[in-house]
């Protein structure tokens, strides 16, 4: 039930329109009654309210946002068993406002299942997704862990594959071909397998690539490049931004 008690007016600060709100629209509906009167059950209801009247407008983006992290967490719970913690809903967010960025955490924070998580809940969603390990072992227990993730939420569809050293030669020929006709939703590799069979890689385009361990990776200017390159730069761009920066670490002054 909405507060009918006005002990506050704050002047321009509704968060929608910019105009005066009181303290109880703020708590109870979080807009000015000039966007919206009555009350609202949720933030996807006050959402779709704002948005059938005409008048979503400043609050359109966090709206979104917080709507696509619920949905997320949701998701998240229902695969693992528990709710994402406030770390891995931060990195949730940047992922939604598509931002590359390293995830700096102490081992046991949830980093790898974050990122396997979020590829196939990226992937449901027409995403197509690219998940690096350091290691023949980690692909295959990530994609019997994406396996048992699919067999929780009964999608037949998706298509999770991966390869690693040591595949039966038949399987692994079958999926070396799926990996050059882009026929998958989800790519399990290692980082090895990435500089060593570009080949068969560069022809996709991956709207989320997610590589753990990065700080391996990242010993190897030539995967930056290539990771780079699956996101959809041309190799110009991508030389261009390398000498840019080649150029200023040169003109740096010596400690």
């Amino acid at each position: 039930m909405e507060s009918t008690a006005t002990r506050a007016v704050y002047i321009g600060c509704c968060p929608n329109c910019g105009g005066d709100i009181t303290d109880s629209e703020l708590l109870s509906r979080g807009v000015c009654q000039s966007c919206l009167s009555g009350p609202v059950e949720s933030q996807l209801d006050l959402y779709e309210k704002l948005r059938r009247s005409g008048k979503l407008i400043k609050f359109k983006e966090p709206l979104e946002v917080n709507i696509w992290i619920s949905e997320f967490k949701e998701f998240f719970k229902r695969l693992v068993g528990a709710n994402p913690w406030s770390l891995q809903e931060t990195w949730a967010r940047r992922v939604y406002l598509g931002r590359s960025f390293s995830i700096v955490a102490p081992t046991g924070m949830g980093k790898s299942m974050f990122g396997l998580v979020m590829c196939i809940y990226l992937a449901m969603k027409g995403r197509k997704c690219y998940f690096i390990v350091p290691s023949s072992l980690l692909v295959q227990h990530f994609l019997e862990r994406a396996n048992t993730f699919l067999e929780k939420i009964g999608d037949k569809k998706l298509r999770v594959i991966g390869y690693y050293s040591g595949m039966p030669k038949k399987e692994g020929e079958e999926i070396l071909e799926n990996i050059r006709s882009g026929n998958f939703d989800v790519l399990i590799t290692t980082d090895r397998f990435l500089y060593g069979r570009f080949d068969i890689l560069k022809n996709n385009s991956f709207n989320f690539i997610f590589v753990d361990d990065v700080d391996s990776f990242l010993k190897s200017p030539r995967n930056i490049d290539k990771v780079v390159m699956l996101m959809g730069y041309e190799p110009e761009i991508i030389d261009k931004v390398m000498r840019i920066i080649e150029l200023r670490r040169k003109k740096r002054p010596t400690e």
